[in-house]
């Protein structure tokens, strides 16, 4: 195949996946990326000589990500792609109320050769930043002692480490290309949506979210058992599934945090605002557990590249060149988080 046949053929697939992305609701900002790893993992069967794992690691990856952004500023233009924010979003309660947290899931920062870039896909959080920062809108931290700021950092960092791990986990999973890929990239939409039922709304919001968070937990097991057989389980019942993924090969979660979920039918009560409003310490109990949850099924999804373990940076020529001389690995480095 020509080099211009083999570009036709990715820019066709391009259209697919992007479908794929925008039902994950994945950032514009970062599709280019994924779109680079979608293709590789889901429509390249073979490369002559080469394991796939390698092919991050080598310059046509490099000409994939750089064509792929191509294509999406022309679809979306530039000022979308080049937003610089794809951030997450998390919660946890200070003084018993529900602070809302804001944090990148990819990290880039300029490499120690001149003209590359660094970009990491952290699991954890990172040496060189300051969870504290994530706070969306912090209280005054200047009441807290010292040892009430270190326990907050603390805090705050499992709580990115988890969403940022749980990205990676289902960034990388071998689920498909339509209702796999879908549930996968679905969990963190409906975590997302909870806390900002959660933190930026009414008491009203609480049962919303947690119908959100019991649907997000819901479609991580779902995500697993769809890798596991056909057809997934048509229940919203969370401990229902768990005991089914069990069965499949799931490390057996802790008992406490399946007894937090409600039932099947009480989430959909939640849905539609059936039950009383819970309270602020329901709804952050069960938003603790359906992360930690879905962080533990994402980490159970097969993955068919395995290259971004914990500390490995992909370094790209800046800006995007595509030039035969760019440098690209993966290294691990003294931050050790990745």
């Amino acid at each position: 195949m020509s080099l211009e046949g083999f570009w036709k053929i990715y820019d066709e697939e391009l259209g697919f996946i992007d479908q794929v992305l925008s039902a994950r609701g994945t950032p514009i900002p970062r599709r280019p990326w994924e779109a680079g790893f979608f293709f590789l993992e889901h429509l390249i069967q073979e490369i002559s000589g080469m394991e796939k794992e390698e092919v991050v690691t080598h310059p046509m990856f490099r000409d994939w990500i750089g064509h792929a952004r191509d294509w999406y500023i022309d679809k979306y233009g530039k000022s979308l792609v080049e937003e610089a924010s794809d951030d997450a979003v998390a919660m946890l309660t200070l003084f018993d109320t529900p602070f809302e947290l804001r944090f990148p899931l990819t990290v880039s920062w300029p490499a120690r050769r001149k003209g590359l870039t660094a970009l990491h896909f952290p699991r954890k959080v990172l040496r060189r930043e300051d969870s504290l920062t994530f706070l969306a809108s912090p209280p005054n931290l200047d009441r807290l002692s010292p040892r009430e700021r270190a326990t907050l950092r603390g805090r705050v960092s499992r709580v990115v480490g988890l969403a940022r791990a749980l990205l990676v986990d289902t960034m990388f999973a071998d689920v498909g290309r339509e209702d796999g890929a879908a549930l996968a990239g679905g969990i963190r939409i409906s975590l997302e949506k909870g806390v900002r039922d959660v933190c930026s709304s009414g008491s009203d919001r609480r049962s919303d979210a947690m119908w959100e968070f019991n649907f997000a937990a819901e479609k991580a097991l779902k995500a697993f058992l769809s890798q596991k057989s056909r057809p997934v389980p048509r229940t919203h019942d969370v401990p229902s599934l768990v005991g089914q993924a069990v069965k499949r090969g799931l490390v057996p979660p802790p008992r406490s945090w399946v007894g937090r979920f409600p039932s099947g039918a009480d989430a959909v009560r939640y849905r539609y605002g059936e039950l009383e409003v819970p309270s602020i310490g329901s709804v952050m109990s069960l938003y603790a557990v359906a992360l930690r949850l879905s962080a533990h099924c994402s980490q159970a999804l097969k993955r068919t590249i395995s290259v971004i373990d914990p500390g490995a940076v992909i370094y790209m020529r800046s800006p995007w060149d595509r030039s035969s001389d760019g440098v690209r690995q993966n290294e691990r480095t003294g931050d050790n988080g990745g």
